[in-house]
């Protein structure tokens, strides 16, 4: 006999988020048939197809976004856009969350805002805010501890 799944559980195996499954849920037509199909398939071979999936916001994701003090979404959009912001996304991924937070503590000042603006083709005024706003100083840290040389090697 087939177990049946709770939508939380369904959530679960197939990254799909809660209130999706639930907007599919509430609706007519082809939305509410997506969803009972997926309630209806067999839980384990949803977890073999679904389960070695790569989740929407990996776990270094998450760790990434706890320590330079951005949402899951700002990443979300870093890593789905274009120019500046998916090279930066590109940038923050090459490091974990300890050692981003261990190359800020070594505070290397090298770079002024305004070159790191021009190199990164990150706006001024963004640079000023993250220096300002203490939840944002650890990325504003990591770009400014690199030189020009090693920042206009990976933005270019």
């Amino acid at each position: 006999m087939i177990k049946k799944l709770t939508d939380k559980r369904l959530s679960e195996i197939t990254k799909i988020p809660c209130g999706t499954i639930a907007g599919w849920k509430r609706s007519d037509g082809y939305k509410k048939d997506i969803y009972l199909f997926f309630k209806n398939l067999d839980p384990e071979f949803l977890i073999e197809n679904f389960g070695a999936k790569t989740p929407i916001i990996p776990l270094l994701d998450k760790e990434v976004v706890g320590a330079i003090g951005i949402s899951q979404g700002t990443l979300y959009g870093w890593k789905n856009g274009k120019g500046h912001r998916k090279k930066l996304y590109d940038f923050i991924a090459q490091f974990s969350a300890k050692e981003i937070l261990d190359i800020c503590a070594k505070e290397k000042d090298s770079i002024n805002d305004k070159t790191l603006s021009k190199i990164t083709k990150i706006p001024y005024q963004t640079l000023q805010g993250w220096k300002k706003y203490e939840d944002r100083q650890v990325l504003y840290k990591l770009l400014k501890s690199f030189t020009q040389e090693e920042l206009s090697s990976f933005f270019s």
